[in-house]
């Protein structure tokens, strides 16, 4: 690669990693190239990408973007970058549920996370999840009174019906 052509390429990688909420340092040696595709157009689906650049270029715009040192760290070896522009938390639990993929750390929201933080960040609910399990703790009180009304209103019916007949036998 020509000085011009690397210079180009870390100015585009960096233009995708300053709106990135969440960056992702993946191995994916010993992967087919086939399977490789079909991982890529996995996190595709989502609106997240996967990138293969030069681990020296990605370093370069890292630092230009004022990224932790410790992220070259994670550049060693064959490395894939996975780019989430919207729900961050969402390309971890991809990365999990392929289990094709090394977790070598990442950078979500300004924060680093290690390898060993891999799981924990993983396990973390997505926005979504978590506005749905809002909307349950604000609607199972709501539940729960329509259910005792219910009961109650079963009560009430079968006491009237239990008049009723009363009534009509005497």
């Amino acid at each position: 690669m020509i000085k011009e052509e690397k210079i180009n390429k870390v100015k585009e990688l960096k233009e995708i990693l300053q709106k990135a909420t969440g960056i992702y340092f993946v191995d994916f040696t010993h992967i087919p190239a086939n399977e490789l595709s079909k991982i890529r157009m996995r996190f595709r689906e989502e609106k997240i990408r996967m990138i293969v650049v030069k681990n020296n270029l990605c370093e370069l715009a890292l630092r230009e973007l004022n990224f932790p040192p410790e992220t070259s760290d994670f550049l060693v070896g064959p490395t894939a970058l996975i780019v989430a522009n919207g729900e961050p938390v969402k390309a971890a639990k991809i990365i999990k549920e392929l289990k094709v993929l090394r977790f070598k750390g990442s950078v979500v929201e300004n924060r680093i996370f290690y390898e060993k933080d891999f799981e924990f960040l993983a396990s973390i609910p997505t926005k979504e999840e978590l506005y749905s399990q809002i909307f349950n703790y604000f609607l199972s009180p709501v539940w729960e009174l329509v259910f005792v009304l219910e009961n109650k209103i079963r009560e009430l019916i079968f006491i009237l019906e239990t008049l009723t007949s009363e009534k009509q036998k005497n």
